[in-house]
């Protein structure tokens, strides 16, 4: 980036996320969430899929809570990436760190408003999100105690995705509602596979993206998981489980909502680009691979959640709606 710290603050700001949070990027993902949340919820449920600006709302609401969960991360370590990657927007002032904390917390607080225009309850969900963020900003107080072994340290960070998937289970099962009156009809146990299959995904996913042959490493920086006594195979085959894993999960949550078994198609597809790429690494390390890694764990979970849009619409019907939602509107 050649913005410089004399540039003007919208310039610098586009800078920062262009590096760090491409705007384009997360707002297709965190679309693909919401809608693929819906999707599960009607196939659950047996109801069509609705897409609504309630559903709108709460992907925005998806995508200003992962900008503050970057902000935060980038507080919280800021002290070595500043050596580690002296490159970067942040760590080269053409940002400063209370700037990007003013934007996180604008974004924290629209997020929450946009949930709080939803309903109560998609309202508590995402405070309990936004409680933990804040946990997780200051290492639970366990920093030293979690720093000791980096599972140890991811583990205690990933009940973030099961919580914010609850959080738009939510959002679109139960917004406008005071209190869920038949909890089995709107979230039934059926989720249970598909929030799990998120976890998976996601800490296998978490695990992918930071693991490096022994002559990449940089332990006194950068923390990875090839880098831990299993080693970089041992990093990579864990990474492998945990998405094949994830992805069983889908393929079991198709299986008792009843979606087309061309649903599996999709999930497939996912596996096999874990394989190709996570299977590939963890039976034979190779240099550059985290880029690599990212891009097709993305892109088979864009896939899978892609499929399972289309098998809910497929079999229950899809609907572009002004919908019910908000304070009182009803289910």
């Amino acid at each position: 980036m050649n913005v410089t710290a004399q540039a003007p603050p919208g310039a610098r700001l586009w800078a920062y996320l262009q590096e760090r949070f491409p705007p384009g990027a997360m707002a297709v993902f965190s679309a693909v969430t919401a809608l693929s949340a819906a999707a599960a919820a009607a196939a659950a449920t047996g109801r069509t899929v609705a897409v609504d600006p309630g559903l709108a709302l709460l992907a925005a609401a998806h995508l200003l809570t992962l900008l503050l969960l970057r902000v935060l991360d980038e507080h919280k370590d800021h002290d070595r990436d500043v050596t580690a990657y002296p490159e970067r927007v942040l760590s080269r002032g053409v940002l400063t760190l209370p700037a990007l904390a003013r934007v996180g917390w604008a974004a924290g607080g629209l997020a929450l408003l946009a949930s709080a225009a939803l309903g109560p309850l998609p309202l508590a969900a995402h405070a309990l999100v936004l409680v933990f963020a804040l946990l997780m900003a200051k290492e639970f107080f366990l920093g030293d105690l979690l720093r000791k072994d980096v599972f140890v340290y991811a583990a205690a960070h990933q009940p973030i995705n099961p919580l914010i998937t609850g959080w738009l289970l939510v959002g679109v099962a139960a917004r406008g509602t005071g209190a869920l009156d038949d909890p089995a009809a709107h979230l039934p146990a059926t989720l249970g596979w598909y929030v799990g299959a998120q976890f998976a995904l996601g800490f296998g996913f978490e695990v992918a993206r930071k693991v490096w042959t022994p002559a990449e490493e940089r332990p006194d920086l950068v923390d990875s998981y090839s880098s831990h006594a299993i080693g970089p195979r041992g990093a990579g085959a864990l990474a492998l489980v945990l998405l094949l894993g994830g992805c069983a999960a889908v393929s079991v949550f198709v299986v008792r909502a009843g979606l087309p078994a061309w649903t599996h198609a999709a999930v497939g597809l996912c596996a096999l680009l874990c394989l190709v790429t996570v299977g590939r690494f963890a039976v034979a390390p190779f240099p550059d691979a985290s880029k690599k890694l990212q891009g097709a764990v993305g892109l088979g979970s864009l896939v899978l959640h892609a499929g399972l849009v289309a098998g809910a619409a497929a079999a229950h019907g899809l609907a572009l709606t002004r919908g019910a939602w908000g304070w009182g509107a009803g289910a």
